[in-house]
């Protein structure tokens, strides 16, 4: 009877020893940031998409942001806003505060007819 006593104890002693370290490590954290990784992923593949199609080079070209702004908007998540800069040397700022602020850069090396390479810079919050 005895020897089952000292069983029962080790088992109910390492029973609450589990217990507290489930309870202690075992959070839910999400990593900082995840969200913004998975739009940086998903804005970095739909221009590059763009590109495969031979879209996104005479956007660029002609320096209209706005049809690929428009482009984009079945590619992106519904809940991301996201603006659209075509840069030669420098780019500004979105001009939007937000948490979540995160950005794509998307070179483009020009056609036959402007060989000037511009950067193009996907904001997205």
């Amino acid at each position: 009877m005895k020897g089952i006593m000292k069983v029962l104890e080790a088992v109910f002693a390492i029973l609450m020893i589990v217990t507290v370290f489930i309870y202690f490590y075992s959070g839910n954290e999400q990593l900082q940031g995840f969200e913004t990784i998975n739009w940086q992923l998903k804005g970095f593949n739909s221009l590059k998409s763009l590109d495969n199609n031979n879209e996104l080079r005479q956007y660029v070209v002609a320096n209209d942001s706005s049809t690929i702004e428009s482009k984009l908007s079945s590619m992106l998540p519904g809940e991301v806003s996201y603006k659209i800069y075509i840069c030669n040397a420098t780019c500004g700022g979105p001009g939007v505060s937000s948490e979540k602020l995160t950005s794509v850069s998307y070179f483009v090396a020009g056609n036959i007819g402007n060989l000037q390479s511009r950067e193009v810079v996907l904001y997205m919050w």
